[in-house]
């Protein structure tokens, strides 16, 4: 199509500087997609090294979640015969003082049977 005087946009289109085909700057090509696989095989032994390492971290986490859930195990098994321990020990010291307060109330019970008998046959009323 052309406009109003008939002109083209090719018609239109400046004038360039160069004549011919563009073929390129083959050599600057070769450099750039040489460019390219180098960081392409960069990309590959990072991922590579990034996966390896990933694994071996996973490995240690399991085995330190193991070591871990082990422990945590063991401890609250030992936390529960300890509080079992403590409610014993409770136990145990009440049943003391409360046999201590009987005992307590039966020798002041054999201290005025004592006195009362010491007053009836020493002193023979």
């Amino acid at each position: 199509k052309s406009d109003r005087e008939g002109k083209t946009v090719e018609d239109l289109a400046p004038e360039t500087s160069f004549s011919g085909d563009y073929k390129g700057k083959q050599g600057a090509s070769k450099s750039i997609f040489g460019l390219l696989e180098i960081i392409l095989s960069d990309f590959e032994r990072t991922i590579d090294k990034v996966s390896d390492e990933e694994k071996d971290a996973e490995a240690k986490f399991d085995e330190f979640k193991k070591e871990t859930d082990e422990s945590t195990k063991k401890k609250e098994g030992e936390k529960t015969e300890k509080e079992t321990g403590i409610k014993d020990a409770t136990a145990a010291i009440t049943e003391a003082k409360d046999a201590n307060m009987a005992a307590e109330g039966l020798h002041e019970a054999a201290l005025d049977e004592l006195s009362t008998l010491k007053t009836k046959c020493v002193e023979g009323e």
